[in-house]
């Protein structure tokens, strides 16, 4: 519970991020955060990297997760509404093959195959899943809200 009452009174920084566990809809983990991507225009999270797989770096594998997809649990962890599978089978985010950014059609094609629902590039992050309780979703940064149950 600090870590939300921390959120609330003072933001949070992007490196808290940063090799943090995502639990999958099972509660079990699919991965680690490895970044998260900002829009340069609004500052909003549009995006976390999301490492799966692999040994000591070796054999791992980047995807790119909508940010409205994440939701704190009321221990303080990462989760997202999707599993193993899901995240498995998206498409691998390489970062020597940059995505056009500005390009709203590959944006709400990830967020398709996610089955987030997208709000286009200049609304950010304005909710999200609520499996857990608080949503990523709200705010200027696009940190994490408190939602119900937190």
């Amino acid at each position: 519970m600090a870590m939300m009452t921390e959120i609330r009174t003072q933001g949070i920084s992007l490196r808290r991020f940063t090799g943090k566990d995502v639990l999958g809809a099972s509660r079990s983990k699919i991965g680690e955060i490895d970044d998260v991507i900002l829009n340069p225009s609004s500052g909003c999270a549009m995006f976390a990297v999301v490492d799966e797989g692999g040994f000591l770096g070796m054999g791992e594998r980047h995807h790119l997760v909508p940010w409205q997809a994440f939701s704190w649990t009321a221990d303080g962890q990462l989760m997202v509404p999707f599993g193993q599978d899901k995240l498995s089978n998206a498409p691998v985010f390489d970062r020597n093959d940059m995505p056009d950014w500005s390009n709203e059609s590959w944006q709400r094609g990830v967020h398709d195959y996610y089955g987030i629902p997208y709000r286009g590039m200049t609304g950010g992050t304005t909710g999200g899943g609520t499996t857990g309780g608080g949503t990523m979703g709200g705010g200027t940064m696009g940190g994490p809200t408190t939602g119900g149950g937190m």
